[in-house]
């Protein structure tokens, strides 16, 4: 009798920790769980038999919340299109994911276009102004509009930007710039913010989107 109960509270013990399994899992994933999660070291082992074939890999996390303004759009594409997807809350050593560096990128990219004069208000240099910046519609090299912001230099700037004076007024470059084309199974892929979706083709990435405009604008168009 004594093994019998035992024997009841091991089967109930182990059942308890199945439910936990899949509840966290189901928590992780949150609104994707029903599709295919993979890590970065498979980023290209997808489509193996049809190199050709365009697919996608979605990096997310549960506390982003850009994330979750297109949850359904993307939940949406997913089930027309191949999609996996990566939580970057994954920290798997086969999930490997590196930050881009921000503050290097403004303090070579941020441009000084005026300064605050005794009244705070800004004075623009020559031929500058904030529209000039805001409805750009210059390219970079990878093709992606740059999207700039005006920053009046304070001390939080001046952490990121590191060529910045205090009382000065830049336009702020919030389009990355990664270089995916050497990326490889087993890289580290950097990340500039979520979220990220990497469209891949025979072996290697097409074209990224960041972030929540340039994603909905990407698949807007596909339809």
């Amino acid at each position: 009798m004594r093994t019998k109960k035992r024997l009841i509270v091991i089967v109930i013990i182990a059942i308890i920790a199945i439910a936990g399994c899949y509840f966290l899992t189901q928590r992780s994933e949150g609104a994707y769980s029903q599709f295919e999660h993979i890590k970065t070291k498979n980023i290209f082992t997808r489509n193996v038999n049809n190199p050709d074939n365009t697919y996608y890999v979605y990096f997310y996390n549960n506390d982003c919340q850009e994330c979750h303004q297109i949850e359904d759009l993307i939940c949406d594409f997913a089930k027309e299109n191949d999609v996996y997807f990566i939580n970057t809350e994954n920290k798997d050593p086969d999930n490997k994911i590196s930050k881009f560096d921000w503050s290097a990128f403004k303090t070579e990219n941020d441009i000084e276009i005026g300064q605050v004069d005794k009244n705070n208000n800004i004075q623009y240099y020559e031929g500058e102004n904030a529209q000039k910046y805001k409805n750009s519609t210059e390219l970079n090299r990878f093709n992606k509009i740059k999207k700039y912001e005006i920053k009046i230099a304070d001390k939080n700037y001046l952490k990121i930007n590191k060529k910045a004076k205090k009382g000065y007024v830049y336009a702020s470059l919030l389009t990355p710039e990664i270089d995916y084309s050497s990326l490889q199974i087993y890289s580290s892929v950097e990340l500039a913010n979520l979220p990220t979706l990497l469209e891949i083709k025979s072996y290697h990435v097409e074209n990224y989107y960041y972030d929540v405009e340039d994603i909905k604008q990407y698949i807007t168009n596909l339809n």
